[in-house]
């Protein structure tokens, strides 16, 4: 479903966004940067305004795409919608182009959000 021709990304949008062409690990680059997003030891321990992290920005110049929310895919597997990049609750190495996790669609989590595309 869309609303005003937006809607979720598939998984596969989202992870170019976040990777560029050259399949980076994260959307700043191939080495971890403690600064270039929010996460458990960084930042707030909440979600964070959008575009404070200027270091973390994608190769497309999208904002945000790692850490601050788990960010809400329009693909299921079994009973459960793919969430990407991680979120301000979690630890570095569960942050980037390859964070992955599941939640079922009516899941409701201060670390949970989305991004619209077209």
């Amino acid at each position: 479903a869309s609303f005003r021709e937006l809607r979720l990304p598939t998984e596969r949008e989202w992870e170019r966004a976040c990777r560029g062409d050259d399949a980076r690990d994260f959307p700043w680059g191939d080495e971890w940067r403690e600064d270039a997003c929010p996460h458990r030891g960084h930042g707030p321990r909440a979600t964070s305004p959008v575009g404070i992290y200027p270091g973390g920005v994608s190769p497309f110049g999208v904002h945000d795409l790692v850490g601050s929310v788990w960010q809400w895919t329009s693909d299921a597997v079994g009973g459960s919608y793919a969430v990407r990049g991680g979120a301000w609750n979690n630890l570095p190495w569960s942050i980037g182009a390859a964070g992955r996790n599941g939640y079922p669609p009516d899941a409701r989590f201060s670390n949970l959000g989305f991004r619209c595309a077209r």
